[in-house]
């Protein structure tokens, strides 16, 4: 007898190595929303760091111009990871809408 010769069997194997297509959706939308918080947290940034003078004693030039944005994702993902400013969570419930479901509580890890 195979292990896969019940369908049942099949299902429960295949949900359990994927996750429930349902659940999948949800977390679809959840990662989509914490992204588009760290986006918008990383132009924030930007912004607020743009006319920074670089230290003269520990720094400037065009490599601390370049790698300023790299930094400002960073911290905006760590923002973001840290639980965020709630946005995430306002384009979540927005998401959910959209797609005809009831919002449910986010899921924090």
């Amino acid at each position: 007898m195979s292990y896969f010769s019940t369908p049942a069997i099949a299902a429960n194997l295949s949900q359990s190595l994927i996750g429930d297509p349902k659940n999948l959706g949800r977390q679809k939308a959840e990662q989509t929303a914490k992204e588009f918080e760290s986006m918008f947290l990383t132009q924030m940034l930007n912004e607020m760091t743009r006319e920074l003078k670089p230290d003269a004693n520990f720094g400037g030039g065009q490599g601390e111009q370049a790698y300023r944005s790299f930094l400002n994702t960073e911290y905006a993902n760590a923002i973001t990871n840290a639980g965020g400013i709630g946005l995430a969570d306002t384009v979540l419930a927005q998401i959910i809408r959209m797609q005809g479901e009831s919002p449910a509580p986010p899921a924090h890890s």
